[in-house]
């Protein structure tokens, strides 16, 4: 649900948003985007934040809200087990917000960086299960073409499942057969 609230320039760690956030730590920004972790008010449920400003311009901030919104309703219908459920979208002091329940695990790349390169047995089982998440993006109706897919976007969960951040700095797109550029139907930046 999507409610403007009081514009305020700066998040501070501890600072409420969205009524029930509660910021505990930032994890990284940009000109655009900040993310951070946070808790609910009870600190029960764990989240990952990501905060999008108005600093590209009100017209160009608006176009990429809606587009996120429709991006977001796309993924959130999924029935994808490696793709993570968005739980709220909101706006708040003149940026948007996304949360997402906080993943306990680590990137491909973070893996890799700590214990060096995989196996040969278990690179082939996260590729098998990256095929497995693709098939199930592909499966949906229009099929579903992500672009964004880099090592830091993969995670593997304490359980050992792999998931796939859609939305962090990706390229989704639906296909649609019958336009001329089939594989660029309705792609934009997220």
């Amino acid at each position: 649900s999507i409610s403007k609230q009081v514009k305020n320039k700066s998040r501070k760690i501890g600072e409420i948003i969205g009524e029930k956030y509660i910021l505990t730590q930032k994890i990284s920004s940009s000109s655009i985007s900040s993310f951070y972790f946070a808790t609910d008010k009870k600190g029960s449920s764990k989240y990952v934040i990501r905060e999008d400003t108005n600093a590209i311009g009100d017209e160009e901030f608006r176009n990429s809200k809606d587009y996120f919104i429709t991006a977001m309703n796309v993924i959130d219908g999924l029935k994808c087990m490696g793709v993570p459920r968005i739980e709220d979208l909101f706006e708040q002091d003149g940026s948007f917000f996304i949360v997402r329940a906080c993943l306990e695990g680590s990137s491909l790349s973070e893996l890799m960086k700590k214990n060096g390169p995989f196996s040969e047995r278990d690179a082939i089982s996260k590729a098998e299960d990256l095929c497995e998440i693709y098939a199930c993006l592909h499966a949906n109706n229009p099929p579903i073409i992500y672009g964004g897919c880099e090592m830091n976007h993969i995670f593997i969960l304490q359980d050992n499942q792999m998931v796939l951040l859609v939305v962090e700095y990706a390229i989704y797109c639906t296909y649609n057969p019958i336009q001329r550029n089939p594989s660029y139907s309705g792609c934009r930046p997220l």
